[in-house]
């Protein structure tokens, strides 16, 4: 955040008005930063080794947590779903049964997954059992952050589960960022085959790791300075492509959607 923001701030493409329309805005630091998933005491504690500590990609604990931050919010976030489609459901004119029980079970399966894969390894500081991809991307400046889960929904493991891989892009400095992908080893196939597709050799990282920041994540930030400069179409471009945020749609391949400062 400290290579993002300016003035104490930075951008996001967030919701606004009613009936919501998505707009890229400046927001407060701390604000971008902050979800209710974990109290302060146990995020610190937690998350002791990346706040205080240089990202090292290569060290097994800083992706593990990088990712683990990943897992949490995603969890918080369905638990939130979870409840707003039960409290739409008490209203009569708005019943949402069918909804209910979907993300019932969704949340279910997350945790399950979140059990059994991230709370064991951190209990048990056994960080290797979750295996990561990293890309380096040479930059310019810093521009964007991103900390998300997102699942391959055309995956669908022996189990009946999705496969799912956690996204984390973060400047370590200004001429430097590193995108980590990360994975339990029951996605492996899934996922190292969506990779290889993704991210080919010797091809452009940047474009193709933007496209698929905007295709699976809403939870990523900007440097204001770099996005005040694009152009009212990039602007665009970049605001519709966030708003598809699925797996089953494909960003086109179009300059105006980089994301980096390259």
């Amino acid at each position: 955040m400290g290579l993002l923001a300016e003035d104490g701030h930075v951008a996001e493409v967030a919701p606004r008005g009613q009936p919501p329309r998505l707009e890229l805005r400046r927001v407060g630091r701390r604000r971008a930063s902050t979800f209710a998933g974990l109290c302060a005491e146990h995020d610190a504690q937690i998350f002791r080794p990346l706040d205080t500590q240089p990202l090292d990609p290569e060290n097994p604990e800083h992706r593990f947590l990088l990712a683990y931050r990943a897992v949490i919010r995603e969890h918080y976030v369905l638990r939130r779903t979870e409840d707003l489609m039960k409290r739409a459901n008490a209203l009569p004119k708005l019943s949402a049964e069918p909804s209910i029980h979907y993300f019932a079970d969704v949340g279910k399966r997350f945790a399950d997954y979140r059990r059994r894969y991230f709370d064991t390894t951190l209990q048990e500081h056994d960080f290797e059992s979750i295996e990561s991809r990293v890309l380096e991307i040479k930059t310019t400046s810093a521009t964007i952050a991103v900390s998300s889960l997102y699942s391959l929904d055309l995956a669908i493991r022996p189990d009946g589960d999705v496969a799912r891989a956690a996204l984390s892009v973060v400047p370590v400095s200004p001429t430097r960022s590193v995108a980590i992908v990360s994975y339990v080893p029951d996605d492996r196939q899934f996922v190292v085959n969506e990779l290889a597709k993704a991210f080919p050799p010797k091809e452009d990282h940047a474009h193709e790791l933007s496209r698929l920041i905007l295709e699976t994540s809403e939870n990523f930030v900007l440097r204001p300075g770099f996005t005040e400069g694009w152009s009212r179409e990039k602007t665009r471009k970049i605001i519709a492509a966030a708003g598809l945020l699925s797996v089953f749609h494909t960003v086109p391949s179009d300059r105006d959607l980089l994301m980096f400062d390259t």
